[in-house]
């Protein structure tokens, strides 16, 4: 069955640019999904600075890449290039052309682009040239295979041209099913990112989406002893140098909840005003979080938000004022024994029906991922494999308590600061 939708607001979809090279004016944008296919549109009026569009557009382009670089913490990685009208005289697109950068997933790996792309082959980044040739992209290490911390590594890259329509006022349009260029195809070769403080480095994982409890025990265990000022000049350095988007940053809300505790009794730490939402807090006092015998969970029972959400500066100045660091390190039991100590818990209970087959998957779901399978020494194989298989379909598997004979099957090592299996 096809389904088309249509959405047409005001510069929705804009393509990444050089604000200060584009010599021209979005004037309206609307994105569609059809039959697999992904369309971008955009109209552009006030095109100057630019030479005018060829009947035919070359086949011979080439792109001359610039080295890639980082960001300050290593999670934004920014690729720049010139488009050439063809590798051997080097004359830059100088015409106005929106083009898509495709670039492969997995270092190494060949993909196949004359039908386009998908997000099994690769990423797809919407651009427009400057008058010079120019365009800039940017990337979270996320979106990718690329082990930004040891590098470099290799990657196929390359353009597909967007159609355009009009000439005073014109309409470009980018679509996934483009072809890539052959004359653009090469390898892209992105380096190790930089080194960062160790600490900040703790700070940054948790504020992965990847992020498991694990790295939030890891991060409070880090600044804790490093004391309250110190800790919060942390925070605030971070959040200073990260250049990513607003969900990067709700890791640092976490971590506040966690490392401080209200000096007066009777205060709560308040609740961040963000897209995430959980249950009342006072049944769940670090909403939309709960630590449970050191073992923390989120809580999220739904997303949704009016206005711009809360920015982490803000807890970190009541931490300042009325927060005082915890006094003991986080010593977690065997988390699949907590998810069902949470499960089994009066305030539990009191939830929702729904709220509570949402939070019992999902819970037990945070509990298999703070194992961290994938990464740990000495796990039998089939253990492995089964708590693993239980993650892929955790709506079908994670319904029911886990069986007896799993709950203290791991402990928390100081040394190596993970969970690791019992002895």
């Amino acid at each position: 069955m096809s389904v088309s939708i249509t959405l047409c607001v005001l510069l929705l979809a804009t393509p990444e640019v050089d604000n200060w090279s584009i010599a021209a004016t979005g004037v309206g944008s609307s994105s569609r999904w059809y039959d697999g296919v992904r369309t971008d549109s955009t109209t552009y009026k006030d095109i100057r600075n630019y030479a005018a569009r060829p009947a035919e557009i070359p086949k011979s382009l080439a792109v001359n890449w610039d080295k890639p670089q980082f960001d300050l913490l290593g999670n934004i990685v920014t690729l720049r290039g010139t488009v050439l009208r063809d590798s051997d005289n080097h004359k830059p697109v100088d015409w106005f052309q929106g083009v898509s950068v495709y670039l492969a997933k997995i270092p190494g790996w060949k993909a196949d682009w004359t039908k386009g792309i998908d997000e099994s082959s690769g990423l797809a980044k919407n651009v427009l040239l400057t008058p010079k040739g120019r365009f800039r992209i940017t990337l979270h290490v996320r979106d990718f295979e690329h082990n930004h911390r040891t590098g470099p590594a290799s990657y196929q890259v390359a353009l597909a041209l967007a159609s355009h329509r009009g000439q005073e006022r014109q309409r470009v349009e980018w679509k996934s099913s483009n072809t890539s260029l052959q004359s653009t195809i090469s390898q892209l070769s992105i380096p190790a990112a930089p080194k960062i403080d160790k600490n900040l480095a703790l700070i940054n994982a948790v504020c992965s989406t990847k992020a498991t409890g694990a790295d939030l025990v890891r991060v409070v265990n880090g600044l804790k002893p490093l004391g309250k000022q110190r800790a919060l000049a942390l925070l605030e350095e971070y959040l200073q140098k990260t250049k990513s988007d607003q969900d990067d940053k709700f890791g640092v809300f976490w971590i506040i909840r966690l490392l401080f505790e209200p000096k007066n009794a009777g205060e709560k730490i308040p609740v961040p005003a963000i897209w995430v939402y959980g249950p009342s807090q006072t049944e769940w006092p670090l909403t939309p979080l709960a630590s449970v015998f050191d073992v923390p969970f989120t809580l999220a029972l739904g997303g949704g938000f009016g206005g711009l959400p809360e920015h982490p500066t803000s807890h970190i100045g009541w931490a300042r004022r009325a927060g005082q660091i915890r006094e003991d390190n986080f010593t977690p039991i065997d988390p699949l024994s907590a998810v069902e100590f949470v499960i089994r818990s009066r305030r539990f209970a009191k939830l929702q029906k729904h709220e509570r087959g949402q939070l019992s998957t999902t819970l037990r779901t945070q509990a298999i991922r703070m194992l961290e399978l994938n990464s740990m020494p000495g796990v039998e194989p089939a253990l492995q494999k089964d708590l693993l298989k239980k993650t892929n379909s955790p709506w079908e598997n994670l319904r029911k308590p886990f069986p007896k004979e799993l709950r203290k099957r791991f402990k928390w090592e100081k040394k190596r600061s993970r969970f690791m299996p019992s002895k």
